[in-house]
């Protein structure tokens, strides 16, 4: 198995947004996950102005 400099756990929203922001800035990584396909219930319900960095 090469050697990455990051490795990623979990392929979820955060997880594959990290690997998508480090390849573009040239970082390698390689990103695991336990489960072997997509999940049929939604994992995330939505998102507060808090959590995407828009301040009041």
């Amino acid at each position: 198995m090469p050697k990455l400099p990051v490795l990623i756990a979990g392929g979820g929203t955060v997880g594959l947004t990290t690997a998508v922001f480090l390849g573009h800035h040239g970082v390698p990584s390689l990103v695991v996950e336990r489960r072997t396909a997509p999940s049929n219930h939604p994992r995330a319900l939505g998102l507060s102005p808090p959590h995407v960095g828009v301040l009041p």
